[in-house]
């Protein structure tokens, strides 16, 4: 199937889809401060999103890999190459791990972790085979059913919370404290939309790369401020980053009416779709990386293999649910730091340097 474009729609479906897979299904929204740390986080990353923006646009139709190659050269962008796709391959495996580790202890308890991740990867690598557009097209169909879901289930926790004082902005852990969750909220996800770089070079010719990226954090980021301030109403408390699962267990307690006691299935719905996309993008990068590397014509043809790979590394990454939440809390963001921040700065700055280049060489050309 050819690639024949994703609309702004799509485009803005995507990022929104993957950031709702990312808060969801962690304990990143249970605090009761997290609303002002959401909405400090999506105002400092206006910045780096644009950035992402500007390096799409100054080589238009080039995915991350080919502008590595171009801004840095054949050797070492080869090497930041395989940087990024072992950066992206690790990242769709940590994501895979936290999915495994939800289904393992709201409902497949006896099921091996392995069997659950092999299943899902392969559906998953079903559509890294579709093609780009597909992707696009798939998630244009879940986000409207999806928003609804959100929506429904955020304003049905703020109802039933019973705890306003769980909102209130105290700064009680510090300020300190305040700007690390910051900027641990811009690295996870915000930061991970850097996946969609790999991606969106198969955007249509008519769309804003800068309307899909920064939309689609603006959509995701309203949408989790209402779970948000619903989670910490209905768990009711200062801090609840050593629970697990804090929306899940904040859906269960909510009852509607006589006909629905529970909701925790049309919840687990919604979080298997978000993290589908989720895993889905971070394959994606994963296989046109490889591609990249070893010359492969079709990124798509090794989309099987790469997928079984990373379901058998996401087993071995954690020894267990604590240490995955110590890992995405406390290392993670530095992990993550060069990939999103230093080095697309760094393209940045020479991709602007060529660009200007080449509009002063065209300017004397024409004088001539």
């Amino acid at each position: 199937m050819n690639d024949k474009g994703i609309s702004q729609y799509e485009g803005i479906a995507l990022i929104a889809l993957y950031i709702w897979g990312a808060v969801f299904i962690t304990n990143v929204l249970a605090s009761n401060d997290m609303w002002f740390i959401i909405i400090i986080s999506f105002v400092i990353s206006i910045p780096l999103l644009i950035a992402y923006s500007r390096i799409m646009t100054n080589f238009k139709g080039e995915d991350l890999y080919t502008i590595l190659e171009i801004v840095f050269g054949n050797g070492i962008g080869r090497i930041v190459t395989i940087l990024y796709t072992l950066f992206f391959f690790s990242l769709g495996a940590i994501v895979l791990r936290n999915f495994i580790e939800y289904i393992r202890l709201t409902s497949l308890n006896r099921t091996p972790m392995i069997i659950t991740g092999i299943v899902f990867e392969i559906i998953i690598s079903y559509m890294v085979k579709q093609g780009t557009e597909s992707f696009g097209k798939c998630a244009a169909v879940f986000i409207i059913g999806l928003t609804v879901v959100a929506v429904f289930l955020g304003f049905f926790l703020i109802l039933n919370g019973s705890e306003q004082a769980s909102i209130l902005l105290d700064f009680y852990k510090g300020f300190k404290s305040t700007i690390i969750s910051v900027y641990s909220f811009i690295s996870f996800p915000i930061g991970e939309v850097i996946v969609f770089m790999t991606i969106f070079n198969s955007l249509k010719s008519d769309v804003s790369i800068y309307k899909v990226f920064v939309g689609g954090i603006l959509f995701s980021i309203v949408i989790i401020l209402i779970n948000t301030i619903g989670i910490n109403l209905m768990l009711m408390g200062k801090d609840h980053h050593d629970m697990f699962f804090p929306t899940f267990i904040a859906v269960r307690r909510i009852k509607v009416g006589e006909i629905i006691q529970r909701v925790e299935t049309l919840i687990s719905i919604k979080l298997v779709i978000e993290s589908f996309v989720e895993i889905s993008a971070c394959l994606f990068a994963s296989c046109k990386g490889i591609s990249k590397i070893f010359n492969i014509k079709d990124y798509r043809s090794i989309s099987t293999a790469t997928s079984l790979l990373m379901a058998a590394v996401s087993i071995i990454l954690y020894e267990n649910t604590l240490y995955m939440a110590e890992w995405n809390a406390e290392i993670w963001p530095y992990y993550s730091f060069p990939f999103q921040i230093l080095i697309p700065i760094i393209i940045l700055l020479i991709s602007e340097l060529k660009v200007r280049k080449k509009e002063n060489h065209e300017i004397e050309r024409n004088k001539n």
